[in-house]
């Protein structure tokens, strides 16, 4: 979801509802509305604290969650990176393919399947790229101690790179679950109906309905745009992958 979109769902909501309080106002009389106010008090405020905790932990959740996504793509450029400074390091050219392996894994990441991720799935091309990089770490034709502690060292990098993939690839596709939302989006239906039937004074009756509305779909909205880490306005963002990109580059230029 966008930002634009985001926006433009929070103002209808609130508007339909401010609607909604009017409409009340006129063919619900005050006397009537006054009558429900004991009870209707009493239920509103366990609603609200029910609706509360659901919400935080949700929101929580899906914080933690995107945050995680994230870590995942800095922890595997990092590791990619170090991988490609240790190969670039090795003599005679000897890490040369790791890094042409490294170079067009994170190209392909970024161009082909970072799209895809927004839509929950993973590109088997970068798949099949990594499987490479990391086969041809494992054979690197070297003969010195220090030169096979280096390899050691290369393939371990890029066995870390691979499980923060891993982690990155899941979280795509990782979003709460139906039910869930069924009860999130009642529940704040719920409470917006009660805002809707309490009032009795008409412009703070309007206004107070409009912006609890407004904060609540507003809260959800967002959750929404968290749910899911590489896709709309707070995608994760695949710079880290282009700078990787950038600098293995400059690497085989400069050998």
């Amino acid at each position: 979801m966008t930002f634009a979109g985001a926006a433009l769902t929070v103002a209808i909501c609130g508007l339909v509802a401010g609607f909604a309080a009017l409409l009340v106002d006129a063919v619900v009389s005050k006397e009537v509305r006054r009558s429900h106010h004991e009870v209707g008090g009493a239920v509103f405020q366990q609603m609200g604290v029910l609706f509360s905790v659901l919400l935080a932990f949700v929101f929580n959740g899906v914080w933690q969650e995107h945050n995680i996504a994230d870590q995942s793509v800095n922890g595997e450029c990092a590791a990619l990176h170090a991988a490609a400074m240790l190969a670039n390091a090795l003599p005679n050219h000897i890490g040369r393919p790791v890094n042409v392996a490294i170079a067009d894994y994170s190209r392909t990441v970024v161009e082909t399947e970072w799209p895809m991720l927004g839509s929950g799935h993973r590109s088997p091309q970068a798949a099949e790229l990594f499987r490479v990089a990391l086969d041809t770490a494992a054979r690197l034709p070297v003969a010195e101690r220090a030169d096979v502690a280096m390899r050691a060292q290369i393939v371990s990098l890029l066995t870390e790179a691979h499980a923060h993939r891993e982690t990155r690839t899941f979280e795509a596709s990782r979003g709460l679950p139906l039910p869930l939302w069924w009860v999130l989006i009642t529940g704040a239906a719920m409470l917006v109906a009660f805002v809707i039937l309490a009032g009795v004074d008409r412009p703070g009756h309007l206004a107070f309905t409009t912006a609890f509305t407004a904060f609540a779909v507003g809260v959800i909205v967002t959750v929404r745009m968290l749910e899911f880490p590489f896709e709309g306005s707070l995608a994760v963002s695949s710079g880290d992958f282009s700078k990787l990109s950038g600098e293995v580059a400059a690497m085989l230029a400069g050998r």
